[in-house]
């Protein structure tokens, strides 16, 4: 998951498949939409490797993240990234823009992304053929509740807080099974800043402190 609070940008032209976080939803006050589209700009050339770039949201309320992250979809449209909706508590109630995003980002409360309101819409987002991803997934509860809503993609830090014991194919492996039998591959890709390549021109998630790790399920 590249950011534009960190450098790992510089290695999206080496990795896997990735995708982009604002980093500012439980501070959106942070959030500048000219800072993002232009720090954006940096990755255009390897677009073709990106999942999705998420809209601003608001940590925990429906109404003022979706109109929040309204204001940015179009200006995110123009440069033709697919585009990331991050959802909220709630949102089961409001009268989402369908027609100008392509992913649904399931964030909130945990109670809440456990609900039957998430099993619905995320049913109405698959209906729509739209891309699904739960974040926060740090463990294999969530990775199976990722795998029970239709998720292609998820994201969390485990591999940051322990990347000898999760990563490569212990923990993330077993996760990635569990996630779906007709996984095509798992990809688990993480940098750090200062040293996020081997030498053999690889992620190396063993040096990696902070980042957040994609995940994904091709099918």
């Amino acid at each position: 998951m590249l950011q534009p609070a960190n450098s790992l940008w510089r290695f999206a032209d080496r990795c896997g498949p990735w995708a982009v976080d604002h980093a500012t939803f439980r501070q959106p006050w942070r959030f500048d939409l000219d800072h993002y589209l232009a720090w954006l700009e940096r990755v255009v050339p390897w677009r073709d490797r990106c999942v999705f770039v998420t809209a601003p949201d608001m940590w925990g309320n429906a109404q003022e993240s979706l109109a929040f992250g309204v204001i940015a979809l179009p200006e995110l449209k123009l440069l033709s990234f697919p585009v990331a909706l991050p959802v909220q508590d709630g949102s089961e109630d409001c009268d989402l823009p369908w027609g100008i995003f392509d992913t649904l980002f399931i964030g909130g409360s945990d109670p809440w992304r456990d609900s039957r309101a998430v099993e619905d819409l995320t049913a109405e987002a698959l209906r729509r053929q739209k891309h699904l991803h739960l974040g926060r997934v740090n463990s294999r509860r969530r990775v199976e509740r990722a795998r029970q809503l239709g998720c292609q993609s998820c994201d969390g830090t485990f591999l940051a807080f322990g990347p000898r014991v999760n990563y490569p194919g212990r923990k993330s492996g077993a996760w990635a099974k569990l996630g779906t039998a007709t996984a095509r591959r798992h990809y688990a890709r993480t940098v750090d800043a200062r040293h996020g390549l081997s030498r053999q021109g690889r992620i190396d998630a063993r040096r990696s402190r902070r980042a957040r790790v994609l995940h994904g399920y091709p099918v």
